[in-house]
């Protein structure tokens, strides 16, 4: 019997948060589409303590069938991209509040020396000033 698989599309609800109503608990995970997901090949799948292997593993084949690149790590705020991606953004911001660079040179910096594909002030208008602010305040 087929109970469905528990989908979160934001990375800092932990999973110990959510399953307290669930009974089929080994169908309880977690994965990540980006906000750009339509042109960004990783897939980033949470396997809980709960999940089963079986249930963790089609969502691993799923992200294959979409044409992503699956990679998995425990549920901690902000997954892997996430997590290393909001420090970045702040030091950016602090950055350019102690008036060491402009932000236009900062993205430029980024670019063109980093290989980005956008700057961080591109990356945080991208993503929406309060989206980056309830990430970063960790709500």
């Amino acid at each position: 019997m087929w109970y469905g698989v528990y989908q979160c599309n934001f990375p800092l609800i932990r999973y110990k948060i959510l399953p307290h109503q669930q009974t089929h608990l080994q169908f309880f995970l977690k994965f990540l589409f980006l906000s750009f997901s339509y042109s960004c090949p990783v897939f980033q799948v949470i396997k809980t303590p709960m999940t089963s292997q079986k249930t963790f593993d089609s969502l691993l084949d799923f992200s294959k069938a979409l044409g992503k690149t699956p990679v998995s790590c425990k549920d901690t705020p902000g997954f892997v991209v996430n997590r290393l991606l909001v420090p970045y953004l702040m030091e950016s911001v602090r950055l350019h509040e102690r008036g060491h660079a402009s932000k236009e040179d900062i993205d430029i910096a980024m670019k063109l020396g980093a290989g980005y594909p956008m700057g961080p002030f591109e990356l945080l208008d991208y993503v929406g000033l309060d989206t980056s602010k309830y990430i970063i305040d960790g709500n």
